[in-house]
């Protein structure tokens, strides 16, 4: 098996391992847009990295027109962007998330405002995935205060502190994602639904 960075090992890769979790409740191509989606949102493919089909489709060990389809859902819904020379890669979520929150902060007198709509659209976002990180017990408190401390630093027009607790709000969002998914392949492997 060939991980990410070339090394070959044994066990199965993560992309693997999502693709496990999803493989058979479905049509491929769904399978494979939401594996690919998953290791979006969990950081095994990371900003800039290269959605190459031919290199997805081998280690879903599915073939390349699933992945082509879901490539291009991905490129569609933001999640992927195209470039010269490159073709479509990962875009990068922090990223836009930061402009959200520099974008909110500059904007004398509506950055609550603007900031609530960042949230809105966030929330509205994390529903298309369908079993969120607020299903994993305490995460949904955890995350709402989260949330309101970046609203109060965009309130207080503090762009740096906001984007550190936008930051730190995703990586806890991507190790509670993580769980989810180690939970998901657990259950499907003792046969659990």
């Amino acid at each position: 098996m060939t991980l990410w960075n070339g090394d070959h090992v044994d066990q199965p890769s993560p992309l693997r391992e999502i693709w496990q979790a999803h493989a058979g409740a479905g049509a491929a191509f769904d399978a494979a847009y939401t594996t690919l989606r998953e290791a979006i949102l969990v950081g095994y493919l990371r900003h800039g990295d290269q959605l190459a089909e031919e290199q997805l489709a081998r280690e879903c060990g599915v073939s390349r027109t699933p992945i082509r389809e879901a490539i291009f859902r991905l490129e569609a819904e933001h999640f992927a962007i195209r470039q010269v020379r490159r073709g479509l890669i990962v875009k990068a979520i922090l990223h836009w998330i930061k402009e959200q929150i520099e974008a909110a902060t500059q904007q004398a007198g509506h950055a609550n405002v603007r900031g609530l709509q960042m949230v809105r659209q966030l929330h509205d976002s994390a529903r298309r995935f369908g079993v969120t990180t607020f299903s994993l017990p305490g995460r949904a408190s955890v995350a709402i205060a989260e949330h309101r401390a970046i609203l109060e630093a965009i309130d207080r027009g503090n762009a740096e502190t906001a984007g550190r607790l936008a930051a730190e709000h995703l990586t806890h969002m991507r190790e509670a994602r993580i769980a989810l998914i180690r939970n998901a392949s657990v259950s499907l492997k003792r046969g659990v639904v």
